[in-house]
């Protein structure tokens, strides 16, 4: 997933501040470098956002948010 405008746009950053955190790899979620971008894992970002849990067993539960 892109760092801009999906997770920028997710986290409630700028542009700016968004890629230089992403450059620093200062972002909650590991920063992938392809090319000239910056992205990240799809299912590490939701994780972070509270919106998938993962277990040491099965991996990721999807939408799992206690229901």
């Amino acid at each position: 997933m892109p760092v801009w405008p999906v997770v920028g746009r997710l986290l409630g950053r700028r542009r700016s501040a968004i890629l230089e955190l992403a450059r620093r790899d200062r972002l909650p979620v590991r920063v992938l470098r392809v090319g000239r971008s910056y992205r990240v894992a799809t299912a590490e970002l939701l994780r972070v956002l509270g919106l998938y849990e993962t277990d040491k067993y099965f991996g990721l539960i999807v939408g799992s948010r206690g229901h």
